[in-house]
């Protein structure tokens, strides 16, 4: 598919049904007794707007039906897919709606100027032509409640940007073909008005928007697409300008009888529709990339705001707060001063509000990689930890030791010790952990890693997150559910499937789980009093699941006992109860108390699962955004 023609294509239906609504809206809601001059140029415009709205709507079809079957546009137009995109997709009904309606409003045209309740009428079928754009875009693909309110404000947003840029030019040409002082000063009036009515909801829709489709300002700043759309923002930004000038130093001018303010307001409109064919021409780009939320974010900063580090280390949040609050004293200082004209209280304040308030910034602003507000596509998944913990061992264990607490055998040979990543974990998002697992550091002491595949290293930086909730929860994981914090349980699949569940997630979605690790024969007793227990743990909704081979689930799970295995060995048999959000909320061994062998021991901590919240301490896999295609 062309790429950009279809740009090219979108751009011009878009400008062609964004004039047609402006054009009409003019002439309804802001012209008033159009001159018979200004009533003809109108109608011409008009019907630009439709034709170009009929020429454009067929080749947008033909070019999307070519991307949708992936073939050349001979084999695409042969096959008939554009019928089918036209008949039996949203984007076409949605298409179709378009260019009937601008066939309809033919004959609205032809009377434009003549009639205010045509001209409404004009005016509310070309509004429900371009708000049917938001169907062929990105808020045509939600589901459930999202879908509706993304809809409608998408369309909205179209429709205020069409009453807006598309009246840019008919107020132009009626403040260029309007003698009378006062015929301009109403017209400017009426038009202001209808201005701060758009730009309102444009900034409201606009905000709603960038919610769905870019999500944070890491990912408005780090994508392509946040990218483009600040691009698009600065361009409305200007035009905002011209419109605040417009609004409040030149139509009050106009009562003046300044004949200069009315033709600066044209020329301001001139620039504000040029500009607004600029940002179609973006709108249009946007509609043909992957939305911000779906795209992975690449830093382009050295430096971010690290809230999230500081909130959580004591020392550096009493920094923060004390150098701020510092600062603003200095700020009230400065205010004071002004307001007084105290020389010695205003550079005072503008000394003290200066350097506490760089110290407080320094200490929010932490170093950043590309991959800082990146996640792991990986799923936590038993495969997943064990695959990094290989790479790990095969790798990176040299230095950073087994566990990657730093003590390696080479550790004492670097130049730069190795970081204990058990302690550096915490302080940094895993996206960092993936740069500097791709990357290298310091010089290259530690190598990169980049010849490995993307998922592989991610896997890396699994198995670190798996090792570092367990060091977290030693003290915390007991044979008693507690609401202390938990690691998550790593996902896997079931050694034999459990009815529908072919997972541990799937079979977490039904009941609560008691995993059991059992070396037999020595667990054959306790499974035993188990399948006796069958009816009374599905009562209080529990499913236990009994593993006795897969090395690789058992040794990931080895990492949360409690006691540190001996030999490195996992225990002869473990229990752990997991809750449905996929918790381990407590782990038993034979010998620990409360005693699960004993039906009320097992029952009350069974009960107390179901009403103690939980704090994860392994993060969860990224949650997706559904689309419908």
């Amino acid at each position: 598919m062309n790429l950009p023609l279809l740009i090219a294509m979108r751009a011009l239906h878009f400008a062609g049904a964004l004039s047609l609504v402006g054009v009409s809206g003019f002439a309804a809601f802001v012209g008033g007794d159009l001159s018979p001059r200004l009533a003809m140029q109108l109608r011409f415009l008009a019907w630009s707007s439709v034709a170009l709205l009929l020429l454009t709507a067929p080749l947008w079809l033909i070019l999307v039906a070519q991307g949708m079957s992936a073939d050349t546009l001979a084999v695409t137009l042969a096959s008939g897919a554009p019928k089918t995109v036209l008949l039996d997709t949203q984007f076409g009904h949605a298409l179709a709606l378009r260019v009937a309606l601008g066939m309809l409003a033919l004959p609205l045209i032809a009377r434009l100027g003549k009639s205010p309740a045509l001209d409404r009428v004009a005016a509310l079928m070309a509004a429900v032509s371009v708000g049917a754009i938001a169907w062929q875009g990105h808020a045509g693909a939600e589901l459930g409640s999202a879908a509706v309110i993304h809809l409608a404000v998408d369309a909205t947003h179209l429709i205020a940007a069409g009453l807006w840029l598309g009246a840019l030019l008919p107020l132009m040409l009626a403040l260029r073909g309007t003698a009378e002082t006062s015929g301009r000063d109403e017209v400017a009036r009426r038009f202001s008005m209808l201005g701060v009515v758009c730009v309102s909801a444009l900034l409201f829709s606009g905000v709603v928007n960038t919610y769905y489709l870019v999500g944070t300002i890491p990912a408005l700043i780090g994508t392509v697409y946040g990218q483009m759309l600040l691009l698009k923002l600065a361009v409305v930004a200007t035009m905002l300008a011209l419109a605040a000038i417009n609004r409040w130093k030149l139509v009050p001018r106009l009562a003046l009888t300044d004949g200069r303010a009315a033709e600066r307001i044209a020329q301001h409109s001139a620039i504000e529709a040029v500009l607004g064919l600029g940002v179609i021409v973006v709108v249009a780009a946007l509609g043909t990339m992957e939305p911000a939320i779906h795209e992975p974010i690449v830093w382009p900063l050295a430096w971010r705001f690290g809230l999230d580090i500081v909130t959580a280390e004591p020392a550096l949040r009493d920094d923060a707060l004390l150098s701020g609050g510092t600062a603003l004293l200095g700020l009230i200082g400065l205010g004071f001063g002004v307001y007084r004209r105290h020389v010695f209280a205003m550079a005072t304040g503008l000394v003290v509000a200066l350097s506490f308030g760089v110290r407080a910034v320094q200490t929010v602003l932490i170093p950043a990689t590309p991959t800082s507000f990146q996640t792991s596509p990986e799923p936590f998944t038993v495969s997943s930890i064990a695959a990094g913990d290989a790479l790990f061992q095969q790798r990176c264990a040299a230095c950073h030791g087994t566990t990657g607490e730093g003590d390696g055998p080479l550790a004492g040979r670097s130049p730069i010790p190795p970081a204990d990543l058990m302690l550096h974990l915490p302080m940094h998002p895993e996206g960092d952990f993936f740069s500097y697992i791709t990357d290298g550091m310091d010089g290259g002491i530690m190598p990169s890693f980049a010849a490995l595949p993307v998922a592989r290293r991610w896997d890396i930086v699994r198995t670190l997150e798996a090792r570092y909730a367990a060091q977290m929860a030693m003290s915390t994981l007991l044979a008693v559910v507690t609401t202390q914090p938990v690691p998550r349980a790593p996902d896997f699949a079931l050694p034999e499937p459990q009815g529908e569940a072919g997972t541990l997630g799937e079979l977490l979605q039904r009941q609560a789980v008691l995993l059991v690790f059992a070396s037999l024969p020595q667990s054959q007793p306790r499974l035993d009093q188990l399948r006796q227990w069958h009816d009374d743990l599905a009562t209080a909704g529990v499913t236990v699941l009994a593993v006795t081979r897969s090395p690789d689930i058992r040794a990931v799970y080895a990492l949360y006992e409690r006691r540190p295995q001996i030999d490195g060995a996992p225990a002869p048999h473990v229990e752990f109860l997991i809750d449905r959000v996929g918790d381990i909320r407590a782990r038993w061994r034979p010998g620990d108390t409360p005693d699960w062998t004993r039906w009320d021991a097992l029952e009350r901590e069974i009960a107390s699962l179901t009403s103690m919240p939980a704090v994860d301490l392994s993060p969860a896999a990224p949650a997706g955004h559904v689309h419908e295609g």
